[in-house]
Protein backbone atom coordinates (compact mmCIF):
# COMPACT_ATOMS: atom_id res chain seq x y z
CA UNK A 1 0.00 0.00 0.00
CA UNK A 2 1.08 3.61 -0.64
CA UNK A 3 -0.44 7.01 0.04
CA UNK A 4 -0.12 8.05 -3.60
CA UNK A 5 -1.49 6.24 -6.61
CA UNK A 6 0.34 4.75 -9.62
CA UNK A 7 3.78 4.72 -8.03
CA UNK A 8 6.11 1.73 -8.56
CA UNK A 9 7.20 1.26 -4.94
CA UNK A 10 4.85 -0.28 -2.42
CA UNK A 11 4.70 -1.00 1.29
CA UNK A 12 3.75 -4.51 2.35
CA UNK A 13 3.42 -6.38 5.61
CA UNK A 14 5.83 -9.30 5.89
CA UNK A 15 5.45 -12.29 8.22
CA UNK A 16 8.54 -14.07 9.53
CA UNK A 17 8.50 -17.83 8.76
CA UNK A 18 10.47 -18.42 11.97
CA UNK A 19 8.36 -16.86 14.70
CA UNK A 20 5.36 -15.40 12.88
CA UNK A 21 6.27 -11.82 13.80
CA UNK A 22 5.09 -9.09 11.44
CA UNK A 23 7.21 -6.32 9.96
CA UNK A 24 6.54 -3.72 7.29
CA UNK A 25 8.84 -3.63 4.26
CA UNK A 26 9.08 -1.55 1.10
CA UNK A 27 9.25 -3.35 -2.25
CA UNK A 28 10.69 -1.95 -5.46
CA UNK A 29 9.01 -2.41 -8.89
CA UNK A 30 10.62 -5.87 -9.15
CA UNK A 31 9.09 -6.85 -5.79
CA UNK A 32 12.56 -6.86 -4.24
CA UNK A 33 12.86 -5.56 -0.70
CA UNK A 34 14.27 -2.04 -0.60
CA UNK A 35 16.99 -2.52 1.98
CA UNK A 36 17.38 1.03 3.29
CA UNK A 37 13.66 1.72 3.64
CA UNK A 38 13.01 -1.66 5.25
CA UNK A 39 15.90 -1.17 7.69
CA UNK A 40 14.35 2.18 8.63
CA UNK A 41 11.00 0.54 9.35
CA UNK A 42 12.73 -2.16 11.38
CA UNK A 43 14.46 0.56 13.39
CA UNK A 44 11.08 2.16 14.10
CA UNK A 45 9.85 -1.20 15.33
CA UNK A 46 12.92 -1.53 17.55
CA UNK A 47 12.24 1.94 18.97
CA UNK A 48 8.75 0.76 20.00
CA UNK A 49 6.93 3.10 17.64
CA UNK A 50 3.26 2.25 17.33
CA UNK A 51 2.16 -0.18 14.58
CA UNK A 52 -0.04 2.57 13.12
CA UNK A 53 2.94 4.92 12.84
CA UNK A 54 5.14 2.28 11.22
CA UNK A 55 2.40 1.41 8.71
CA UNK A 56 1.88 5.08 7.83
CA UNK A 57 5.62 5.72 7.50
CA UNK A 58 5.99 2.67 5.26
CA UNK A 59 3.43 4.00 2.78
CA UNK A 60 4.83 7.52 2.85
CA UNK A 61 8.44 6.42 2.29
CA UNK A 62 7.30 4.11 -0.52
CA UNK A 63 5.51 7.07 -2.10
CA UNK A 64 8.67 9.16 -1.90
CA UNK A 65 10.82 6.43 -3.44
CA UNK A 66 8.27 5.89 -6.17
CA UNK A 67 8.16 9.59 -6.99
CA UNK A 68 11.98 9.69 -7.15
CA UNK A 69 12.04 6.72 -9.51
CA UNK A 70 9.39 8.28 -11.74
CA UNK A 71 11.22 11.63 -11.87
CA UNK A 72 14.69 10.18 -12.37
CA UNK A 73 15.84 11.55 -9.00
CA UNK A 74 18.42 9.65 -6.96
CA UNK A 75 16.73 9.48 -3.54
CA UNK A 76 20.06 8.95 -1.77
CA UNK A 77 21.35 12.35 -2.92
CA UNK A 78 18.05 14.20 -3.25
CA UNK A 79 18.36 17.97 -3.20
CA UNK A 80 16.18 20.42 -1.32
CA UNK A 81 14.82 21.64 -4.65
CA UNK A 82 13.73 18.11 -5.55
CA UNK A 83 12.11 17.70 -2.14
CA UNK A 84 10.20 20.91 -2.80
CA UNK A 85 8.96 19.39 -6.06
CA UNK A 86 7.88 16.26 -4.17
CA UNK A 87 6.04 18.44 -1.65
CA UNK A 88 4.21 20.19 -4.51
CA UNK A 89 3.37 16.82 -6.05
CA UNK A 90 1.67 15.49 -2.93
CA UNK A 91 -0.13 18.81 -2.47
CA UNK A 92 -1.73 18.77 -5.93
CA UNK A 93 -2.24 15.01 -6.37
CA UNK A 94 -5.68 13.84 -5.14
CA UNK A 95 -5.75 11.00 -2.64
CA UNK A 96 -7.77 7.80 -2.88
CA UNK A 97 -10.99 9.64 -2.12
CA UNK A 98 -10.35 12.14 -4.90
CA UNK A 99 -9.69 14.98 -2.45
CA UNK A 100 -6.53 17.04 -2.10
CA UNK A 101 -4.48 16.47 1.02
CA UNK A 102 -4.60 18.92 3.90
CA UNK A 103 -1.51 20.80 4.99
CA UNK A 104 -1.30 18.56 8.06
CA UNK A 105 -1.26 15.44 5.89
CA UNK A 106 1.42 16.90 3.61
CA UNK A 107 3.53 17.74 6.66
CA UNK A 108 3.07 14.21 8.01
CA UNK A 109 4.42 12.83 4.73
CA UNK A 110 7.39 15.20 4.81
CA UNK A 111 8.10 14.21 8.42
CA UNK A 112 8.28 10.53 7.46
CA UNK A 113 10.59 11.27 4.52
CA UNK A 114 12.86 13.49 6.63
CA UNK A 115 13.12 10.85 9.36
CA UNK A 116 13.97 8.24 6.73
CA UNK A 117 16.73 10.38 5.21
CA UNK A 118 18.14 11.26 8.64
CA UNK A 119 18.20 7.57 9.59
CA UNK A 120 20.09 6.75 6.41
CA UNK A 121 22.57 9.56 7.09
CA UNK A 122 23.14 8.49 10.72
CA UNK A 123 23.79 4.91 9.68
CA UNK A 124 26.18 5.89 6.89
CA UNK A 125 23.91 4.84 4.04
CA UNK A 126 23.84 8.30 2.47
CA UNK A 127 25.90 11.46 2.77
CA UNK A 128 25.26 13.51 5.92
CA UNK A 129 24.85 16.63 3.77
CA UNK A 130 21.55 15.26 2.48
CA UNK A 131 20.13 15.23 6.01
CA UNK A 132 21.66 18.56 7.01
CA UNK A 133 19.76 20.43 4.28
CA UNK A 134 16.42 19.30 5.73
CA UNK A 135 16.52 21.93 8.47
CA UNK A 136 17.73 25.48 8.77
CA UNK A 137 18.49 27.85 11.65
CA UNK A 138 15.60 29.97 12.92
CA UNK A 139 15.82 32.75 15.49
CA UNK A 140 13.07 32.72 18.11
CA UNK A 141 11.63 36.18 18.60
CA UNK A 142 9.50 34.89 21.46
CA UNK A 143 10.80 32.06 23.62
CA UNK A 144 8.61 29.40 25.23
CA UNK A 145 7.99 29.77 28.98
CA UNK A 146 10.89 28.43 31.00
CA UNK A 147 13.45 28.55 28.17
CA UNK A 148 16.69 30.30 29.10
CA UNK A 149 17.70 32.32 26.05
CA UNK A 150 21.25 32.75 27.35
CA UNK A 151 23.17 35.89 28.23
CA UNK A 152 23.61 36.87 24.60
CA UNK A 153 20.51 35.13 23.26
CA UNK A 154 22.53 32.23 21.88
CA UNK A 155 19.77 29.73 22.69
CA UNK A 156 17.19 31.62 20.64
CA UNK A 157 18.53 29.97 17.49
CA UNK A 158 16.95 26.59 16.80
CA UNK A 159 16.81 24.20 13.87
CA UNK A 160 13.50 24.21 11.98
CA UNK A 161 12.35 22.13 9.04
CA UNK A 162 13.20 23.78 5.72
CA UNK A 163 10.04 22.57 3.97
CA UNK A 164 6.63 22.84 5.56
CA UNK A 165 3.10 23.07 4.22
CA UNK A 166 0.64 25.60 5.56
CA UNK A 167 -1.68 23.79 7.94
CA UNK A 168 -5.06 25.38 8.51
CA UNK A 169 -6.42 25.46 12.03
CA UNK A 170 -9.98 24.11 11.99
CA UNK A 171 -12.60 26.51 13.25
CA UNK A 172 -13.99 25.32 16.60
CA UNK A 173 -17.43 23.82 16.47
CA UNK A 174 -20.23 25.64 18.25
CA UNK A 175 -22.56 23.99 20.71
CA UNK A 176 -26.05 23.18 19.56
CA UNK A 177 -28.99 24.68 21.39
CA UNK A 178 -29.59 21.41 23.24
CA UNK A 179 -25.94 21.17 24.26
CA UNK A 180 -25.93 24.75 25.52
CA UNK A 181 -29.04 24.10 27.61
CA UNK A 182 -27.44 20.96 29.02
CA UNK A 183 -24.39 22.97 30.09
CA UNK A 184 -26.61 25.63 31.63
CA UNK A 185 -28.54 22.98 33.56
CA UNK A 186 -25.28 21.81 35.14
CA UNK A 187 -24.50 25.27 36.56
CA UNK A 188 -25.15 25.62 40.27
CA UNK A 189 -23.77 29.09 40.96
CA UNK A 190 -25.07 32.43 39.64
CA UNK A 191 -21.61 33.25 38.32
CA UNK A 192 -21.49 30.09 36.17
CA UNK A 193 -25.04 30.64 34.94
CA UNK A 194 -24.22 34.21 33.95
CA UNK A 195 -21.14 33.23 31.96
CA UNK A 196 -22.88 30.38 30.14
CA UNK A 197 -25.80 32.61 29.17
CA UNK A 198 -23.32 35.27 28.04
CA UNK A 199 -21.43 32.80 25.88
CA UNK A 200 -24.65 31.40 24.44
CA UNK A 201 -26.40 34.64 23.59
CA UNK A 202 -23.51 36.85 22.44
CA UNK A 203 -20.35 36.57 20.39
CA UNK A 204 -18.25 37.72 23.33
CA UNK A 205 -16.63 34.29 23.68
CA UNK A 206 -15.03 34.51 20.23
CA UNK A 207 -13.33 37.73 21.33
CA UNK A 208 -12.29 36.36 24.71
CA UNK A 209 -14.17 39.06 26.64
CA UNK A 210 -15.57 36.86 29.43
CA UNK A 211 -12.04 36.20 30.60
CA UNK A 212 -11.54 39.93 31.17
CA UNK A 213 -14.91 40.81 32.72
CA UNK A 214 -14.94 42.78 35.94
CA UNK A 215 -18.13 40.96 36.82
CA UNK A 216 -18.91 41.98 40.41
CA UNK A 217 -21.59 44.33 39.15
CA UNK A 218 -23.12 41.66 36.93
CA UNK A 219 -23.22 39.15 39.77
CA UNK A 220 -24.92 41.68 42.03
CA UNK A 221 -27.53 42.18 39.34
CA UNK A 222 -28.16 38.44 39.22
CA UNK A 223 -28.52 38.25 42.98
CA UNK A 224 -30.80 41.27 43.04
Amino acid sequence: MTDLIDLPFRAERAVSPLDGSELWVVLDPGLVVHREASDFLRALHGASRSPHTIRAYAGRVASFLGWCAGQGVDWSSVSLASLARFKHFIEVTPGRGGRLRSGATVNATLTAVCEFLRFCARTGLIDMAVAEQLSEPRWLRFTPPGLDAGESGQFRTVRARALKARAQTPFPEALTGEQAEAVLACCRRPRDQFLVVLLRDTDAFSRGHPLRLKSNFAFEQLRG
